[in-house]
């Protein structure tokens, strides 16, 4: 049998067996390992995202453990959900042991859920990447063990084949340019000839496992369970990240997008959490109308002109500059003291100027909030966060509970690096104390650290469910301090229970009582900030 065996598996094809004039024309090359066609950038961009990705380096080589062609499925596999235009290899050249990686594309690419889930990757690295972890991962884990090792055999024995070409080709060359003695000679020539021997024996051993895994009647069935468990769990994570890349991932108001490997952290996270799924979901919807609210009041606003100053805002330029468009000779100069920054404008001033320091959002961690009361406060606090990173203001979140209960302090800070936040927003969307109810240690700490902070004027957002006495000397300090540095303090009291707005009253500028776990009972909030 003339076999090409794999040799270059990082150009994604088979060294071709070099030929001699004694040897008859080979038949079909078999030299492609990839199911679907690529090129060196393909390629090239797919190792980077394994290099880039532990958590997918990890699933290839788990994978080839168990399934020695599982890296190229890998590949193939991402390529079908990530490529524009899609082109199947020909299965006349391609290596027999990867087959069956073609009989697995070639079926998805016949699903419904193929096309559902090529509308999130087409083009897009990290959704391609979650899609591929989690459709690869149901395919591993429903190959069956005979047919890995069916697969693995065929592998090793093109790899035995391939080692066997080798040494023949050297040989060759051998007896070809090298003036040995007769002696060497003749032992090279045995070699030579025993090696070809080795060769046809494997040859038809290879034949008949071929043979034997093509007519193998469970094949096929095994293929299209992997697909259905993979394609279900694929379309589920893609979906679920979509919703967590809304509620987490993104930075306001920037092209921003999450690495490869945060968003297969996340996914693989999601699949292990219900509660961070039914956030995510919440989140995002918090935020939409938290943004839909501060555009409103920005439209609302109204502001007055009380001073001119340099700069290039084209809506606030003095009538004077826009004059200075219309003449040819002013139109230069009028374009290079834009791009420098010093067209006379009009300095406005407004609410808006009012609220910049740092939003402290302290969440009520005591036991009777759990369950669906923690994940809408969480909810709102991320859609907060969100409101404060647009307005490049610092946000913190002060988790409490009783008074013997440790406060934990998150910080975010305005020019925080996307990576950091990320993880940071994973720990406040998990962490629940479980404790009591104490108000005092949580807004002595929000009005104390917003002191330390650059006394700008901050705002201070109070979640609770409880009610809980606060002393009077306390309650004066805290109205000095308050109105000292200017602060507001905004309270949400979720009244699903026996409680009273009276002691929040006393210390809060506004208190939004709920009755309702919505996004609307608290739109007016999002509005004020």
């Amino acid at each position: 049998m003339a076999y090409t065996p794999p040799k270059d598996v990082e150009r994604g094809e088979f060294r071709r067996r070099k030929k001699t004039a004694a040897e008859p024309p080979a038949p079909a090359d078999l030299s492609v390992i990839h199911s679907v066609e690529n090129d060196s950038f393909d390629r090239a961009m797919f190792s980077e995202m394994l290099d880039d990705s532990p958590v997918l380096a990890d699933l290839k080589r788990r994978g080839e453990t168990f399934f020695s062609p599982f890296g190229t499925l890998l590949q193939d596999v991402f390529s079908s959900l990530y490529k524009y235009n899609i082109r199947l290899s020909d299965p006349k050249t391609l290596v027999k042991s990867n087959l069956q990686n073609r009989s697995l594309v070639e079926s998805a690419m016949g699903r419904k859920e193929w096309l559902e889930l090529r509308k999130f990757t087409i083009l897009n690295e990290p959704s391609a990447a979650v899609a591929t972890y989690s459709l690869a991962s149901g395919i591993l884990s429903q190959i069956q063990k005979d047919m890995a090792e069916q697969v693995n055999d065929m592998h090793d024995s093109e790899q035995r084949m391939a080692d066997q070409q080798e040494e023949i080709e050297s040989l060759e060359e051998l007896l070809e340019n090298y003036n040995a003695s007769q002696e060497m000679e003749e032992k090279i020539r045995e070699r030579l000839e025993q090696a070809r021997e080795e060769m046809s024996e494997n040859a038809e051993r290879y034949d008949q496992q071929v043979q034997d895994f093509e007519n193998d009647p469970a094949r096929q069935s095994a293929l299209e369970r992997a697909l259905t468990d993979g394609f279900e769990q694929a379309l589920n994570d893609v979906r679920d990240s979509q919703e967590l890349m809304e509620g987490f991932g993104e930075e306001a108001g920037q092209n921003q997008r999450m690495t490869v490997n945060q968003r297969l952290l996340l996914a693989k996270k999601l699949q292990t959490s219900d509660k961070l799924k039914r956030l995510a979901k919440m989140v995002g919807k918090f935020k939409r109308l938290a943004l839909a609210e501060q555009r409103r009041r920005v439209m609302q606003h109204h502001e007055e002109m009380y001073d001119v100053t340099l700069g290039n805002d084209i809506s606030r330029l003095i009538p004077a500059e826009l004059f200075t468009l219309r003449h040819p000779l002013l139109r230069k100069d009028f374009l290079r003291r834009f791009v420098e920054g010093k067209l006379l404008q009009y300095n406005l001033r407004g609410d808006e100027e009012r609220g910049k320091g740092a939003l402290v959002v302290c969440i009520d961690g005591s036991y009777s909030m759990e369950g669906e009361k923690e994940l809408w406060s969480k909810a709102v606090t991320l859609a907060m966060l969100d409101i404060a990173t647009r307005q490049k203001r610092n946000f913190r979140a002060i988790h409490f509970g009783s008074k013997k209960d440790p406060l934990t302090v998150m910080e975010f800070p305005k020019n925080e690096l996307r990576e950091r936040r990320i993880e940071k927003v994973e720990q406040l969307a998990e962490y629940f104390i479980g404790g009591g109810t104490d108000f005092e240690k949580p807004l002595q700490e929000a009005i104390y650290s917003l002191e330390r902070d650059d006394k700008q004027r901050g705002d201070i957002v109070f979640i609770t469910d409880g009610d809980c006495v606060v002393s009077s000397r306390w309650l004066a300090e805290f109205r000095r301090m308050k109105e000292d540095l200017e602060v507001s303090v905004y309270s949400i009291l979720v009244d699903m229970g026996i409680n009273t707005p009276a002691t929040v009253k006393e210390f809060s500028d506004k208190v939004t009582t709920v009755s309702r776990l919505t996004s609307d009972e608290v739109k007016d909030l999002f509005a004020q900030l």
